[in-house]
């Protein structure tokens, strides 16, 4: 009884679909996420409170969105001589002494914003770097958005319980002791996820072609996926900030962040577990342009004013509609990268490209949010431009629904032999230099 309950379990959280290697990958962003939920959501209104200024928001904001894609090119250097789960322990490490200088720095913290951010930034971009590569190793095409539907559901679950918790703790707390507090307790989880992760495996290692994940002319698909991710890291890269400061004016205080955050996880939770027991994962590709211009249409609410029932609106409709978007662009991407031979042995360099696209995108965003307040200074203009921002997916949902894979169309108009032909080839050398050779992964 006790067996079948746990395989029902198992079934429910749809890890019963993922190979040992995914399951421990999900457990150690599940820990990553917490980490960075108990504090990142509160990074930003810590920064207000000690200098009661935007500036130092954006500083630190855009040199963030600076240093994850400039931790992508310094890992692609690293990629021949370290294997990825170092990588990973090294963005760790990084993110940790980045908390602990946050503990000392105090008040002065929001005077080195920008040297703040950039530390943030790196150690996350070397994180997910080494977490994106690893996704890609251990899954295939038909188990990548049961993936990251797993994933996400499991980092939705944490990502609405920490920020709830680190709120009631800083509300509860005299003065700035409950930051304190908060951040030593991330830095505690990422000493645990450092430790858990010496038992991810690694794939093998090659020597870093650049230039292989910016070659557009040999693939218009990926040219597609580019754009499509710098349209989303241009709305990313406003809201990652601007909404818990938004909900931080309106509560007055961080138990209503941490509140705000508890209820749209739920939301986010149910929502990614719906997409997780969806069997037409290619209609979620077709369907993205849908829930791209509702989320448009709910950012337009927040012209209305900082007032909590608007906030819910557009929270409630964010956390239901944001997975729909999210799982089809990161399933397409990583299914545009696994489609030929060539493109798959270079997964590091497209991931590379993907993130430059992305980091693109999130400081475009600041950029932009900075002219706004340089025109129309306060709420204001924060309202304004997050408004027009939310109409971005609109935009990515158009370019991936142009995704056509070409070179498996080449495939099944190819002969039969040639499709079901067993990929034995060395892992670290092309089978072949032409596009429409696919590559067929052995089952895990």
């Amino acid at each position: 009884m006790i067996r079948k309950k746990g395989g029902d379990i198992l079934r429910f959280f749809f890890l019963k679909r993922l190979s040992t290697d995914a399951r421990r990958l999900v457990g150690s962003n599940t820990l990553f996420i917490a980490g960075l939920g108990l504090s990142a959501t509160f990074i930003n209104v810590y920064l207000w409170r000690v200098d009661r200024s935007l500036l130092p928001l954006l500083l630190f904001n855009g040199f963030l969105d600076v240093g994850i894609p400039l931790a992508f090119i310094f890992c692609g250097f690293l990629a021949h001589q370290i294997k990825e789960p170092t990588l990973l322990r090294i963005g760790i490490i990084a993110v940790s002494i980045f908390f602990a200088v946050l503990l000392l720095a105090g008040k002065v913290a929001a005077h080195h914003a920008a040297w703040l951010g950039l530390l943030f930034g790196l150690g996350q971009g070397f994180y997910w770097y080494a977490f994106h590569v690893a996704s890609f190793d251990c899954t295939r095409s038909d188990s990548r958005t049961d993936f990251h539907a797993v994933s996400g559901f499991f980092t939705s679950l944490v990502g609405m319980l920490t920020p709830f918790a680190a709120g009631l703790i800083i509300a509860n707390s005299a003065k700035l002791t409950g930051y304190s507090l908060v951040f030593g307790c991330t830095f505690t989880l990422f000493v645990i996820l450092f430790v858990q992760s010496f038992r991810l495996k690694h794939g093998p290692r090659r020597r870093t072609e650049f230039a292989e994940g910016f070659c557009f002319a040999r693939d218009p698909d990926w040219r597609r996926v580019w754009f499509a991710t710098v349209s989303f890291g241009l709305r990313e890269g406003v809201y990652a900030f601007v909404i818990p400061i938004l909900v931080f004016f309106s509560s007055k205080t961080e138990a209503g962040v941490g509140d705000y955050g508890l209820w749209t996880g739920i939301v986010a939770l149910l929502s990614y577990g719906w997409i997780g027991r969806m069997k037409r994962h290619d209609f979620l590709k077709r369907f993205m342009i849908v829930p791209s211009i509702a989320l448009g249409g709910f950012a337009c609410v927040l012209l209305l004013g900082v007032k909590p029932i608007i906030l819910t609106i557009f929270g409630a409709s964010t956390a239901l509609l944001f997975p729909f978007v999210m799982i089809p662009l990161t399933a397409v991407t990583q299914d545009e990268i696994d489609e030929s031979e060539r493109s798959s042995v270079r997964r590091a360099e497209y991931f590379i490209s993907r993130e430059v696209a992305l980091g693109i995108g999130r400081v475009s965003g600041v950029l932009l949010l900075w002219v706004t307040l340089s025109i129309v200074p306060g709420v204001r203009g924060v309202l304004f431009i997050s408004s027009i921002l939310g109409f971005a997916y609109v935009v990515s949902s158009v370019f991936i629904a142009k995704v056509t894979y070409t070179d498996r169309r080449g495939i099944r108009s190819g002969s039969s032999q040639n499709a079901h032909t067993p990929h034995t080839a060395d892992a670290g050398a092309f089978v072949s230099m032409n596009r429409k050779d696919k590559r067929l992964r052995p089952m895990r």
